[in-house]
């Protein structure tokens, strides 16, 4: 019974020592930089006007497109307004009425150059009243299509006005929070939403200058990301890129700011910490590169 006992522990130790997960590396131990991702888009929107909320488009961690409708305030009187002035700017009946005058005035004042030329009668003041009258006409015409441009430029002013009334996605993105609701009325500059886009991240390293010095650090150069990830995506190191260098050095942490761009197709959320390298991984953190194209399949 003894020996029966002893062996059934013996073969459970061996099953649990084959089967249990292996253990990941410490993510400190990849060395390089620490520093928290960011969006590399980030907004926080608002109207520049107080205004009162009719309809709420969207939601917390919704996929937007960029000019998709987000958040839309009262519009009835400027749209009124709006398409008051789009009437106005569809009938040139005005600009008609003065080419009209312009073709009268024409055929008297021809009329009378032609008695004049011939001397065939007329007289000197039916002469200038007809020249005088064509050259009124012709500036009533050009005063009728100077209008319609006035006019023009009014509906475009009216449709702006209606547009800044509908907050639309300034980019490709996903609504971080919304915090507004149908009824409200929001202040000028009082914000509606957050709208971000996490893919790619940001990580805007505090480098040690020397180091960005001697590497010679430029936009373009590859980096080596380790993220703070649970499940599948803990170990794994990431290929990144430097976009940006800093051109000032901070003198107090003698750092310069090298921001960073990794691809996120699996939506991580941003505000990860992040340990950044910018010389390949050595060790077992070498077999652990995910090309970019590799990504999806890594999720």
């Amino acid at each position: 019974m003894k020996v029966r006992i002893l062996l059934c522990a013996v073969l459970a130790a061996a099953a649990v020592a084959g089967f249990a997960p292996k253990q990941q590396p410490v993510p400190s131990s990849f060395g390089g930089e620490k520093f928290i991702t960011r969006p590399s888009r980030d907004s926080v929107l608002g109207f520049s006007f107080p205004a009162e909320i009719v309809e709420v488009l969207v939601k917390g961690g919704q996929q937007v497109k960029r000019g998709e409708p987000l958040i839309r305030a009262r519009d009835e009187d400027v749209r009124a307004q709006r398409d008051l002035a789009k009437l106005i700017t569809e009938v040139d009946l005005d600009v008609q009425k003065a080419q009209y005058g312009v073709d009268l005035a024409r055929v008297e004042f021809d009329a009378q150059k032609e008695l004049r030329d011939k001397k065939a009668g007329g007289n000197v003041i039916d002469y200038a009243r007809a020249e005088a009258t064509l050259k009124a006409r012709t500036v009533d015409l050009e005063i009728a299509k100077h209008e319609r441009k006035q006019q023009a430029l009014q509906l475009a002013i009216r449709q702006a006005q209606l547009d800044r009334l509908t907050i639309l996605a300034p980019f490709d993105g996903v609504i971080d929070d919304v915090i507004v609701d149908v009824g409200q009325v929001k202040r000028e500059t009082e914000p509606v939403l957050r709208i971000v886009n996490t893919d790619p991240l940001w990580i805007d390293v505090p480098t040690p200058t020397s180091q960005t010095l001697t590497r010679g650090l430029k936009t373009g150069d590859p980096a080596w990301v380790v993220l703070d990830l649970p499940g599948d995506g803990a170990g794994k190191v990431w290929k990144a890129k430097v976009i940006e260098v800093g051109a000032a050095a901070d003198p107090a942490s003698n750092t310069r700011r090298v921001r960073v761009e990794l691809a996120n197709p699996s939506q991580w959320p941003s505000g990860m910490t992040a340990w950044v390298r910018f010389t390949p991984p050595e060790g077992e953190w070498a077999a652990r590169v995910v090309e970019p194209d590799k990504r999806a399949a890594a999720k």
